[in-house]
């Protein structure tokens, strides 16, 4: 650039100095994203909701069908990888009235430049529900969520909100006739190192063999050992 002009010279290298810093703001993490949506008794002296609210994210919304590992893909994860398992039966087996509408999980890649695409909830046959959600990085990872739900007797009741969530954490969208939680889990997280279960024994250390005891004395009390000579002067050249 020493041929070019001083003002030319600047721009290059506000040029060349953005070229170097986008690689590392653009780098997409991956996250396995999992929900879980579930209907509440609605409240009998409660009036009548009017809501004709539909979710635009529906018309661009995507279902996850990639395999895991793919990179840009949205993969779907069976329910071996689901880690909600134990509150979607505690609401099954509630008898509070309440019960799952859908339960999904998925991964990834998040990134904080933009947000990730639409994906879409809901749509189960029966269930009444539909709707989608969304995650980016800020750098905590933020979630969005649009839900619609129509109950048995055509009462529409929907449910969208944003919230940020540290990964490993679970939120939760409440909602009088509706309630969502959401996790998001790093897949880059370093593994942890498995420590030995609580039954399990130790493998011992090695120690020396124990020295025998010298024998008591058994005869006549010995005179004391003389004293030991002085020390020698040191030799003189």
């Amino acid at each position: 650039m020493s041929g070019l002009p001083a003002p030319l010279r600047h721009v290059a290298a506000i040029f060349l100095a953005a070229a170097v810093m986008l690689p590392s703001a653009a780098v997409a993490e991956p996250y396995q994203v999992e929900v879980l949506v579930f209907a509440r008794p609605a409240d009998a002296d409660a009036p009548p909701e009017i809501n004709e609210h539909r979710p635009g994210c529906l018309a661009r919304a995507q279902y996850p069908s990639g395999s895991p590992g793919t990179p840009g893909a949205l993969a779907a994860v069976g329910t071996e990888r689901f880690q909600l398992v134990t509150e979607a039966r505690a609401l099954q087996r509630s008898g509070s009235g309440m019960h799952v509408l859908a339960h999904a999980a998925w991964q990834q890649e998040l990134s904080a430049t933009a947000s990730g695409p639409w994906v879409r909830i809901g749509d189960r046959a029966g269930t009444g529900l539909a709707g989608c959600l969304r995650a980016r990085l800020t750098p905590v990872p933020e979630i969005e969520i649009d839900l619609v739900h129509e109950s048995a007797d055509g009462e529409r009741h929907s449910l969208f909100g944003t919230a940020r969530i540290r990964p490993g954490d679970v939120h939760y969208f409440d909602h009088p006739t509706l309630g969502t939680l959401v996790r998001l889990d790093s897949l880059s997280t370093p593994p942890v190192v498995t420590q030995a279960a609580p039954g399990d024994a130790a493998a011992p250390e090695p120690t020396e063999p124990p020295k025998p005891a010298a024998p008591a004395p058994t005869g006549p009390a010995s005179a004391p050992a003389a004293p030991p000579p002085p020390p020698k002067k040191p030799f003189r050249w």
